[in-house]
């Protein structure tokens, strides 16, 4: 799906048009330098402007390519992302204005904790062995998410359990 990336940034730079693009879902795995399979989507957060919203629109539609995307990553689940965690991106590609970034490795294991299926602990997996991310760095990124009252954010707290003490 990397080359998805590319062809979204390429063409919004040749408009000349300003974006910064932030990979979240499994088709990130390829911008980290881990194989991804089976994945036929990408899922994106989305920083731009709205002409550049309504161009990767029109792109998306004619490559025929499955994506999710919104301006705000954070609000797709209950369980927020820990904070500042736009600021620690890593921009991976920049074609003119436009930046494809991750999330960074350990804010990216949070995130996909918090939809928690089998691929996504596999997802998290991957990432937490191709950057040697230990148990701890995950509980102290774990202090900046806001605590909400929600049995998703108590049922995402019995995942992560359940995910770390399998990473010990």
């Amino acid at each position: 799906m990397r080359h998805i990336y590319e062809e979204l940034a390429k063409s919004l730079a040749e408009r000349n048009l300003k974006a910064r693009i932030i990979a979240v879902g499994r088709s990130a795995l390829e911008l980290y330098g881990i194989e991804a399979q089976y994945t036929q989507d990408i899922d994106f957060e989305l920083i731009a402007d709205e002409e550049a919203w309504n161009e990767i629109g029109r792109l998306i539609e004619r490559l025929r390519v499955r994506a999710d995307y919104g301006e705000d990553f954070d609000r797709w689940s209950v369980v927020p992302m820990p904070k500042a965690y736009r600021e620690r991106v890593k921009c991976v590609m920049k074609f003119g204005g436009v930046e494809i970034c991750v999330l960074d490795p350990i804010d990216y294991v949070i995130a996909k904790l918090r939809r928690g299926t089998f691929e996504d602990e596999t997802d998290a997996r991957a990432v937490m062995k191709k950057f040697n991310l230990s148990r701890e760095d995950i509980e102290k990124r774990l202090g900046l998410i806001e605590l909400i009252k929600d049995v998703e954010f108590f049922l995402f707290k019995k995942r992560m359990e359940s995910f770390l003490s399998g990473a010990s």
